[in-house]
């Protein structure tokens, strides 16, 4: 009997705690609310030389929106977390975003803009954030240097794709891409190790800075030893007649990439990967793959192996070639089905019920040669749905409303086969023969 009041005193106390602690929790989120306000609107004020919108997606700092333009009918009606995406404001990232507009238009060619920051209070529980910009005077190119420690490209070729130019601001952003694009030409001519350096001079006081391009092409790389793996059905042959490339050519990317494409192209495939390997990196790279890369790691170590018939150089002077100009090329299959079947069907209220059949052989007799034939049945049931409600939802056209003389002929099945050849290859990768045979019935 005196368990029960303890037991009482215990329920009470425990209440007690109970109501503190949501007390305590609707004060914090409280705070927090004050503290963290809703963002109503964003404004950016002074904004005139770079691009509004990819300003905005580089800070953090964001207004509450509507969830969705289906949803703007409701958005002004109701302030509801259901159709509004509310936003939040966090003073840390406030002043980081002050930052990020600053490097935002110093990488741009505006190093003298200054930026200021409003938060002016809606209600107790929203604000409204405007960014103050100046963006000052920009660093103005002077001039761009290109220097070649080999005359590779010719000057229409370098100002074809330099994108900084005289009298511009100065922005990292285009001297950056003219980098990227300078390489990947001489990557295409077979200077796969080129080097682009790049250097600026800025003269604060007068606001003008200078460009420097330095293109090293350093040496020409060879196509190696390619070595094959993967494939089962497909012969060895067949996707080398697919290769823009092979041993002893230059050595360029886009070849790479066009030969990658010509082996998803072949439909033979459902997966194809061209890797490039330098001999040197061969041994670090068969200890992270050894089970894959195991052959054509011996073959990269015996260059007399390679096959007089795949090079397009003399096998001496390929043998010759320095170990660090050769990209061995790895190329890793998945076979597809070689035989596609498909059958389909469908109606409609002016043709009726058709059936199309179609197969699909994507390696007959091999070489990748494709073999297709279709079969197509139309008009079918036309007899029997010509005038009629299906259902008492779809009406049928009554096609033979207006013929004169024999309307059965409108109404009987129709027959359509095609069968189609194409042999690639022919001569080159870039040419195929097709040949066709049609038979159409009505």
């Amino acid at each position: 009997m005196r368990i029960r009041p303890f037991a009482s005193a215990l329920g009470v106390i425990a209440a007690l705690l109970g109501t503190t602690r949501a007390i305590a929790a609707q004060r914090a989120e409280k705070n927090d609310q004050s503290e963290r306000p809703e963002v109503r609107s964003l404004t950016l004020s002074g904004v005139r030389s770079v691009d509004r919108d990819e300003l905005l997606q580089s800070i953090a700092t964001s207004a509450s929106h509507c969830k969705s333009f289906l949803l703007y009918a409701f958005c002004p009606l109701s302030h509801s977390s259901s159709i509004w995406d509310k936003r939040y404001l966090d003073r840390t990232e406030l002043r980081r975003d002050v930052l990020r507009i600053r490097v935002f238009y110093w990488i741009r060619g505006f190093r003298q803009t200054t930026v200021d920051t409003t938060v002016a209070e809606r209600s107790s529980d929203e604000v409204a954030v405007t960014f103050k910009i100046v963006e000052g005077p920009p660093t103005l190119v002077r001039d761009v240097h290109i220097r070649q420690i080999d005359s590779v490209l010719t000057t229409a070729q370098i100002d074809r794709v330099v994108e900084l130019k005289k009298g511009e601001p100065l922005n990292l952003i285009k001297l950056d891409s003219t980098v990227s694009r300078l390489r990947a030409v001489l990557q295409d001519r077979g200077y796969a190790d080129a080097r682009v350096d790049t250097a600026t001079a800025v003269d604060t006081a007068a606001h003008q800075g200078e460009a420097t391009i330095t293109m090293n092409p350093r040496w020409l790389v060879h196509v190696g030893p390619i070595g094959i793996e993967g494939n089962k059905e497909v012969s060895e042959r067949t996707i080398r007649n697919s290769l823009s490339f092979k041993t002893g050519d230059l050595f360029r990317r886009v070849d790479l990439a066009t030969s990658q494409r010509r082996l998803y192209e072949s439909s033979l495939f459902q997966r194809a990967s061209i890797t490039a390997l330098r001999v040197r990196d061969t041994t670090r790279a068969a200890r992270d793959s050894a089970a894959a890369r195991l052959d054509s790691v011996r073959a990269l170590r015996d260059t007399t192996r390679v096959q007089p018939a795949d090079s397009l150089r003399p096998q001496r002077a390929f043998a010759d070639t320095r170990a660090d100009t050769i990209r061995a090329i790895e190329i890793n299959v998945a076979e597809a089905p070689p035989r596609i079947s498909r059958v389909s069907g469908g109606f409609n209220t002016f043709d009726f019920v058709q059936v199309d059949a179609r197969f699909t052989h994507n390696n007959f007799f091999g070489g990748a040669r494709r073999l297709e034939a279709v079969a197509t049945l139309g008009n079918l049931f036309a007899k029997q749905l010509n005038g009629s409600t299906l259902g008492g939802l779809i009406r049928f056209e009554n096609v033979t409303e207006d013929v004169v003389g024999d309307a059965d002929e409108f109404l009987n099945p129709t027959y359509n086969a095609s069968l189609d050849f194409t042999q690639p290859w022919l001569w080159s990768p870039r040419t195929q023969v097709k040949s066709s045979v049609t038979s159409v019935t009505f």
